[in-house]
């Protein structure tokens, strides 16, 4: 058959790219559709089966290996044997040599002529071709008013995979239905079939559907419990008939909704309908539809001579319960070309939805080949539709991203993965998404991209069905997005819920009901799902909401949860710590306690961290490096498990002297959800607080590949949060946080910890740069992070993804001083050793649990480094589980022969306090600041007793002490514990309590500067601010309070206002000045007025009260 080519007048812009996309499928596709010139087994038209090998069970199947064994097989079905339960597969290529040949199964009447079951003979066994192919297959001119014809006529109930045909189907003039290369009418799955067979059904007379398709004429699924699948099949060759023709299956039939899924398939044959003004329900995928079809792509044209309800990948999709379930169509695009089709009838990607807005079409996209094609209906009679629009050329092979609006609101990021999802060619048995297989290519299958892909039919995927969601916007002013938009049964959906600047969520309905009680935090989440949904929000403008939630380990005060309007302030919360615990900030980098926030011009959400006090004095034979494997499935489902991790980290940082954190990648799931990698940053911000080394790295999740996208990593992980850290070594490129590298000592043991992008093309380039690091810093301990680098086996990956390989080669093997490479991306535990170029040992350590429930359980791998044992003992933990992994991959040990044995480092000498050593006064410690000693001091004990975290600091060149450890007169042994260093030790003798005035509890007032406001200054002791010329209005004064001496109980911070010498106005602010630093008040002012600001013991509303002035 001669297929017509597009007209169009932009016809020239595709041609370059149709050159690429036919060099990309020749490579691609050249396994499953060899040229009948070379298959085997030179045939005579003969049959036999009685030299089979094999005894028909899955573990010993019957093997066929010439044409004559096969026409066996068909000549003992079609004399009525089924062989159900039986299992077959092929040893060899086999060519039929054109001879006629005759179905297995099949070729006779059906019990109506659409939609009719065949009532001859059948196969119900377990067909398993081994990539192998049939070709010279030949069947043509049956007699009229039959069906089922193909390879296969009619199997029921059983299943045909891994097989490749050629050949022809040409039913002449004469009417027949239920027509496939591969199978004419199944009741069973397909999966791994590929056709380049032409498929002609010539007679445009008759009134009914031909039923005609390139893998198979119908699947019908005549059970309402599980889903039969239709899965990694493709379509080269050409297709003509009536009606119900598809480049896949002609016609899909089920009972329930998802019982028929066709999914992860393409076509790229010539789609023809010789109907004319008829529903010939033509696809580019499935002619009738009444099943799912996801993840699926077209590139063959089509054709018809003015037949209505064409398209680019279904003809209908069928929504008249209980005539027919709901069918639904996700992640699928079209580049079709149409000729001769009816404008106003045929449409891009489906063309009939019922009239049924339960009819779901998701995240569907379409090539403008045609002029005049009509658009998709806007209105929900043709489906609810989410992300469905045309695209772009350079769109659709990665090269810019979706722009425009759609009706679920704008589009943001790329094609691949945003819209039509990435896929994990690491899995072996394919994956759902898309990738690129060249550049200026368009997308195609994980499948297509895994070398020799075959199906292991004894270890399929338990049958599901699948539902969608879809999330729309009434009247703009925000998006909505449903995540995932396919739902297997049972399954979640995340409604993530984004209202433009100045707006909030005003309403929102889930399949008509309101849910606005069940959204929290701008999201909605809907569980077990066993039906498609359709939610449709709306936004109301200027406020904004405002939350502070608590971390482990304390609680908040205040009104947690505000609205307030744009540019207006909220109201004040506190972060109340647990007893044994401090405040540390606010997870977006804030100290404030008490906070108000002012000024408000976003939504707030913020978590408040908590930190355990230290617990004393403690000495350590190890030290430990904690490592957070993916965290993808946190960020996105389980971020309490996230904090779970970290908070625990924090919490036992000082008991197994945790002296770094390494993050392995994958942070999130979703490189572009804001909402995933606040998650993350809220979870790492714990580590930060804690004042831990750590480092991150991306995975494959945080970028996008096409164009090596961080934008996100680099704006919530920037390099510039890192480099206030002294042990903060570097970044490549110098605008990226890609790669980095760190610098740490512990126990005498110098370290560098190298992270290393995954990308094979940012790998590339930051190679140089990680081998001149290594290089600088040979005589440190190297320990290298990349996301991809092993799997279970221990290969080396390399992979669109991850380029372990090259960083073993390129970089790890070079350097001496490499222990380590630490690792995850691919699911499980391993390690093992190699052998660098120069002898030394090396250790791959992977860990990675994103497969266990719960996004991965919140296992953490901790690696106790032993330096007087000369080992590394690995241990793996969940505090979510509160439990060990005890296995052998989850606990053991490892030889490190430590080169400098940690010994005993001379500490600095401490001076004892002699300038305000009396009782009831803090004391002052000093020594010559020695920067690596005081990161290294784990506790102090006054006469043997330890003190808590909170009773001391230490800072540069000083150690402070509470007054309120040395309560009596006399002298005291201070001693100071800090690893790798003997003990320092002074004595710190303490007098008896001063009477004179001046020794009352004091503080320092500081007003906080602003220059632009007000000049600071002083008046008899007492700190002013004065209104600066041409400033008035509503104006924020601060002051900075310091203590000198503590005092018990609170105080209150007074804020005067004076104009002229006379006060207008007075503010208090009451609370514990030791521990919270600031404080602010506001007035209005004009220039020249005056604020002062003092500190007194505390104000009640005792009128006889005289507070004491405590500066």
């Amino acid at each position: 058959m001669f297929c017509l080519k597009c007209g169009f007048n932009t016809a020239a812009r595709h041609i370059f790219s149709g050159i690429v996309l036919v060099a990309m499928l020749v490579s691609v596709l050249a396994a499953f559709n060899p040229s009948p010139a070379f298959a085997v087994s030179a045939w005579n038209g003969a049959s036999s089966s009685a030299d089979w090998t094999g005894g028909g069970t899955s573990g010993d199947p019957y093997v066929i290996s010439t044409a004559a064994q096969l026409k066996g097989l068909a000549d003992n079905v079609n004399s009525g044997t089924s062989y159900g339960g039986s299992f077959f597969k092929l040893g060899d290529d086999i060519n039929l040599a054109g001879y006629a040949w005759t179905p297995i199964g099949g070729h006779c009447p059906l019990t109506a002529s659409e939609g009719g079951v065949p009532t001859g003979l059948y196969f119900g066994g377990v067909f398993d071709g081994c990539n192998h192919t049939i070709s010279g297959i030949n069947i043509s001119n049956p007699a009229a008013g039959t069906g089922a014809y193909g390879l296969f006529g009619y199997v029921n109930g059983g299943t045909i995979a891994n097989l490749n045909v050629a050949g022809s189907l040409d039913m002449g003039d004469n009417y027949t239905s239920a027509i496939g290369s591969v199978v004419g009418y199944t009741t069973g799955s397909l999966y791994n079939l590929h056709s380049s067979m032409t498929v002609s059904v010539a007679d445009p007379t008759a009134c009914t559907a031909s039923q005609a398709g390139g893998i198979a004429g119908v699947v019908a699924n005549t059970n309402s419990s599980p889903a039969l699948y239709v899965r990694y099949c493709s379509n080269t060759g050409d297709v003509t008939a009536r009606g119900r023709i598809g480049g896949i299956a002609g016609a899909v039939y089920c009972l329930s909704d998802g019982g028929v899924v066709v999914d992860q398939c393409f076509n790229t044959g010539c789609i023809k309908s010789v109907y004319s003004t008829k529903k010939i329900f033509t696809g580019g995928i499935v002619g009738y539809c009444a099943g799912y079809i996801t993840n699926c792509y077209n590139q063959g044209n089509l054709e018809t001579n003015n037949g209505h309800y064409l398209a680019g990948i279904t003809g209908i999709l069928t929504g008249t319960p209980p005539i027919y379930p709901v069918a639904s169509m996700s992640n699928c695009y079209s580049t079709a070309c149409f000729t001769g089709y009816a404008v106003g009838y045929d449409r891009w990607l489906w063309a009939s939805a019922d009239y049924n807005q339960a009819v779901h079409i998701t995240n569907c996209f379409y090539v403008e080949t045609n002029s005049d094609m009509t658009q998709p209906n806007l209105d929900d009679t043709w489906g609810t539709q989410t992300n469905v629009s045309s695209i772009t050329i350079p769109e659709l092979q990665g090269k810019t991203e979706m722009t425009g609006s759609n009706r679920s609101g704008t589009f943001s990021g790329y094609i691949v993965p945003n819209y039509l999802g990435s896929a994990d060619l690491d899995n072996p048995n394919g994956s759902y998404g898309f990738g690129y297989a060249l550049p200026d290519s368009y997308p195609i299958l994980g499948w297509q991209q895994i070398p020799n892909f075959i199906v292991d039919l004894n270890n399929l995927p338990s049958p599901v069905a699948y539902y969608t969601v879809s999330a729309s916007v009434s009247g703009g002013n925000g998006t909505v997005t449903a995540d995932p938009a396919t739902v297997s049964n049972n399954g979640s959906s995340t409604i993530t819920i984004s209202p433009a600047g100045g707006y909030h969520l005003a309403s929102i309905t889930d399949n008509g009901i309101d849910v606005l009680s069940s959204v929290s935090n701008n999201t909605y989440t809907i569980n077990n799902i066993n039906a498609n949904h359709t939610v449709v929000v709306s936004f109301s403008n200027d406020t904004y909401i405002l939350t502070y939630t608590a971390g482990a380990h304390g609680s908040i005060s205040g009104n947690s949860s505000q609205t307030v309007a744009s540019g207006a302030s909220g109201s004040e919360v506190t972060a109340v710590p647990d007893s044994g615990f401090h405040f540390a900030n606010w997870s977006d980098g804030s100290a404030d306690n008490p906070r108000t926030d002012i000024n408000v011009t976003a939504n707030i959400s913020v978590k408040a961290i908590f930190i355990k006090d230290n617990g004393g004095s403690q000495t350590w034979d190890h030290f430990t490096i904690a490592v957070l494997p993916d965290t993808q499935f946190y960020a996105e489902s389980y971020p309490e498990i996230f904090d779970q991790q970290t908070q625990w980290i924090a919490d036992n940082a000082q008991s197994e002297n945790i002296v770094f954190v390494a993050h392995l990648g994958d942070m999130v799931n979703d490189y572009n959800n804001s909402t995933q990698w606040q998650n993350a940053r809220d979870s790492m911000a714990i580590i930060r607080a804690a004042g831990i080394p750590y480092s991150v790295v991306p995975g494959n999740h945080d970028m996008f590949f096409a164009t090596s996208d961080l934008t996100n990593y680099n704006t919530y992980f920037p390099y510039t949060d890192f480099n206030e850290y002294s042990w903060y070594g570097g970044n490549y490129p110098s605008t990226s946080n890609s790669s980095n590298y760190e610098l740490f000592s512990a126990m005498g043991q110098d370290f560098i910890v190298l992270n290393l992008v995954c990308a094979p093309s940012l790998l590339a380039d930051a190679t140089d740069w990680a081998n001149s690091v290594l290089t600088q810093y040979s005589n440190r301990k190297a320990v290298v992070v990349t996301h991809g680098y092993i799997d279970t086996s221990g290969n080396y990956q390399n992979t669109q993804s991850v380029a372990g390989l090259d960083v073993w080669n390129n970089v790890v093997k070079l350097h001496s001083n490499v222990i380590a490479v630490l690792c995850g991306h691919y699911s499980g535990q391993y390690n093992n050793t190699a052998t660098g170029l120069n002898g030394n040992t090396v250790y791959n350590l992977l860990s990675d649990y994103q497969d266990q429930p719960n996004g991965g359980n919140g296992w953490l791998r901790l690696y106790q480094f032993y330096p007087l044992q000369n080992k590394i003992q690995a241990v793996t933990y969940s505090p979510y589980l509160n439990q060990y992994d005890t296995g052998a991959d989850g606990q053991f040990e490892l030889p490190l022969q430590f080169s400098n044995p940690p010994e005993e480092q001379t500490p600095p000498v401490l001076s004892a306090d002699t300038t305000d050593n009396s009782v009831g006064r803090a004391v002052e410690i000093t020594f010559t600041d020695d920067a690596a000693w005081r990161s290294a001091v784990s506790g102090i004990t006054v006469n043997g007793s330890a003190l808590t975290g909170g009773q001391y600091t230490v800072n540069a060149g000083a150690i402070s002490i509470d007054a309120a450890v040395f309560a009596s007169a006399g002298d005291y042994t201070v001693t100071v514990t800090a690893g790798g260093y003997a003990d320092a030790t002074v004595t710190q003798t303490i007098n008896n309590e001063a009477t004179t005035p001046g020794d009352n509890p004091k503080y320092t007032v500081d007003p906080v500067v602003d220059e632009s406001v007000y000049e600071a200054g002083e008046t008899g002791g007492i700190s002013t601010m004065t209104v600066k010329t041409g400033v008035s209005g509503l104006k924020y004064f601060g002051a900075q309070l310091t203590p000198v001496i503590a005092h018990a109980g609170k105080e209150a911070v007074v804020f005067t206002h004076l104009r002229n010498g006379v006060q207008l106005s007075l503010n208090v602010t009451r609370a514990d000045f030791d521990l919270v630093g600031q404080a602010q008040s506001g007035f209005n002012v004009q220039a020249g007025d005056m604020v002062k600001v003092f500190i007194v013991d505390d104000l009640t509303n005792d009128v006889d009260h005289n507070p004491t002035l405590l500066q």
